[in-house]
């Protein structure tokens, strides 16, 4: 995989590049004999929390790809004169990967609940016709071992994993050795979305980066206290390191 630039946010390192680059990149990871290349997408949410947890910081800048699934980031990139070329979502990066994947390599997703997985995989089914998808489980499961071993069986080389930040992050820090993949990519909430328990924000909103607004007022006891009182320290690490200089 081909050196990039890496900007630094408040601490967390994104790869500066181009939903078109993107592109040539999965190619060359699809045709390249390496194993478990991983792909983060970091947002504001991302950045605090790995401020406060040194081992999650140092688990996502050392994921091969760090994407930019932020448009707060992308913004205050630019005011660190380091700006990010493009926002490139989670579901950005899975049409993309099943794109470029689609009709050679087996896939397999891993999270949420046993009837959304099934929904959300049919759905991957309806929206890539050609998809070959070797397997799939909830993200409710015990033994990590008997994952892997279903996830390995199954010749898979996409590995798609949505069970949440940060726990599908450590996950695959725990067993990504384990793991005989080409792709790892960790997808949060996306497969809840194709299974359609959770409407993304309608394309508008997406564009301006008011895609939180519209997940606050759908799940307002949820997400408030994320959004206005966790989240806020990331203006307060952005100042820090205005001030301080560092990029």
């Amino acid at each position: 995989m081909p050196t990039m630039k890496k900007i630094n946010i408040c601490g967390v390192s994104f790869d500066n590049i181009l939903n078109s680059e993107l592109r040539n990149i999965i190619k060359e990871i699809l045709i390249s004999p390496a194993r478990n290349a991983f792909i983060v997408t970091p947002n504001v949410d991302f950045i605090v929390r790995a401020h406060k947890d040194e081992n999650f910081r140092n688990l996502i800048n050392k994921a091969d790809l760090s994407l930019c699934d932020s448009a707060i980031v992308k913004i205050a990139s630019k005011i660190l004169r380091n700006g990010l070329k493009e926002k490139i979502t989670g579901t950005d990066l899975l049409h993309l990967v099943c794109q470029k994947g689609e009709e050679k390599n087996n896939f397999f997703a891993l999270g949420s609940t046993e009837e959304n997985i099934k929904k959300a995989v049919a759905k991957l089914r309806e929206l890539f016709p050609d998809i070959r998808i070797g397997g799939f489980h909830h993200g409710y499961f015990g033994k990590d071992k008997e994952i892997v071993k279903k996830i390995n069986s199954a010749n898979t080389d996409i590995l798609i994993i949505g069970t949440g930040s940060p726990k599908q992050e450590f996950w695959v820090g725990k067993n990504r050795e384990l793991l005989n993949v080409k792709i790892i990519m960790c997808v949060g909430g996306l497969l809840d979305v194709l299974a359609e328990k959770v409407k993304r924000a309608p394309v508008w909103m997406q564009r301006i980066g008011l895609e939180w607004f519209w997940r606050l007022i759908h799940e307002p006891r949820r997400l408030w206290k994320r959004y206005f009182v966790d989240d806020m320290k990331f203006f307060y690490l952005l100042l820090k390191q205005i001030i301080m200089g560092k990029s």
